[in-house]
């Protein structure tokens, strides 16, 4: 084992990417550290912590109030709860668990890049996911994009490193059955293997394959789904915030990005303490949205540009809504800092999606000979749809797009390298 880890340590690359590994935790934890909240706010950070830390202490998956809890995936807080379970229930250890996720995709993303790409590629990609600052700034959080993050380039690695076979259908299901299990895109991941594999295989393997992933991914969420029928007595497959979302993009306050119902809205439901408040506010919430979309249906067309829009919108979202988000006392980061992080959380999320569209334009259809871009570019037409019409669009949905987004904009960092080296080789008369 010493002289494998020895030979290991001897190679410039593997140098490398344990350099810009330790600067991508660095980073992170120096966020962590600068940031003390005192307490959450009343959003989705406070319900995970909430629901890790019951599972932590073996009470299932219930809020604190005793109820049965099946809002959001139970993937993310499950893990957490291990977290909590060896460091106690510290929202500290959370985001440094969200750290070391951010720390291991890029490694990961580096692998994924120099088996699809090339050297300056994996470079380039492990550099970005390092000092993105959307990435950074979601490691002081307790949210489950991080893991989510790190699933997507799993699945990438696992197409770009290993053949279309049974073995790695197996694996690529165990991936996406996780990930539906972690975050309500999860589904959409399906369609990157098939995207990836299409032009590959025979139809019938193809369908072969496929199958195997969505038994494999199936087998992943069933028991969470039995655990919902038993508990609550109604097909939940994952979760039962799908109403809230939908309702959000299609009511007559909607504006293309996130909107909140009012009590008016909600009064349907019955009293908020009842056990199965979050199924029936979802079926509540789900029937006004449907009206609503029956009744305007140009008025809910025209929002589709503004859904898209709102998913353009810069990361500095992450610092006012998340990181800088308390429910009482002073803010942790002074008005100053949170405007500076913000700003270059904006122009870290801008560069990136101005070097995106310069990737599509200069390379085009060239791009979908690569099996790793086809499965990204799957995902992000999916996604597009999905943010465009079903849902609305907001920054905290394009985090976990951002690698891919990284992936695509590799080939034409490599270009403008290749071109830079070979004028200066001109110039020195090499």
């Amino acid at each position: 084992m010493s002289s494998w880890l020895e030979r290991l340590a001897a190679r410039p690359d593997a140098r490398f990417v344990a350099a810009i590994t330790g600067i991508a935790l660095l980073l992170r934890l120096i966020l962590i550290i600068t940031v003390e909240r005192d307490g959450f706010a009343f959003n989705d950070m406070f319900f995970y912590h909430s629901v890790a830390s019951m599972l932590a202490d073996g009470k299932g998956f219930n809020t604190l109030d005793g109820r049965p809890f099946a809002q959001w995936p139970p993937g993310y807080p499950l893990l957490l709860s291990f977290v909590y379970r060896l460091t106690g229930k510290e929202p500290v250890a959370a985001e440094c668990f969200n750290a070391l996720l951010g720390a291991a995709a890029v490694p990961l993303i580096y692998a994924t890049a120099l088996k699809a790409f090339g050297s300056v590629e994996a470079k380039f990609c492990a550099i970005a996911m390092a000092l993105l600052p959307g990435q950074i700034y979601f490691a002081d959080t307790v949210l489950s994009e991080p893991l989510f993050v790190l699933l997507i380039i799993a699945l990438l690695w696992l197409i770009a490193t290993r053949e279309p076979t049974r073995k790695t259908s197996i694996f690529i299901g165990l991936v996406i059955g996780f990930s539906i299990l972690t975050r309500g895109e999860g589904p959409l991941m399906l369609f990157m293997p098939l995207a990836a594999w299409w032009p590959k295989l025979e139809r019938k393997v193809l369908l072969e394959r496929m199958a195997i992933i969505l038994g494999v991914a199936a087998l992943c969420v069933v028991p969470w789904t039995i655990r919902n029928y038993t508990v609550f007595h109604q097909m939940i497959p994952v979760s039962t915030n799908f109403g809230s979302t939908f309702w959000a993009a299609h009511n007559p306050t909607a504006n293309g990005e996130q909107s909140y119902p009012g009590p008016a809205d909600l009064a349907a439901a019955g009293p908020t303490s009842a056990r199965d408040y979050q199924i029936k506010q979802s079926e509540v919430l789900r029937k006004q949205a449907n009206d609503w979309i029956l009744a305007h249906p140009f008025e809910d067309l025209a929002l589709v540009p503004w859904r898209i829009l709102g998913l353009t919108k810069g990361d500095s979202g992450a610092i006012y809504f998340w990181v800088n988000k308390v429910a009482k006392g002073p803010k942790p980061l002074s008005p100053e800092w949170s405007n500076r992080l913000g700003a270059i959380g904006d122009l870290g999320w801008y560069m990136l999606l101005t070097a995106f569209i310069a990737s599509i334009a200069v390379f085009g259809r060239s791009m979908m000979r690569n099996s790793v871009l086809r499965a990204i570019a799957a995902y992000l037409v999916i996604s597009l749809l999905l943010f465009g019409f079903i849902l609305f669009g907001q920054f905290r949905y394009h985090i976990p797009i951002e690698p891919m987004m990284v992936l695509a904009t590799a080939p034409l960092v490599a270009q403008l390298a290749a071109i830079r080296r070979r004028r200066i080789e001109s110039q020195r008369g090499i």
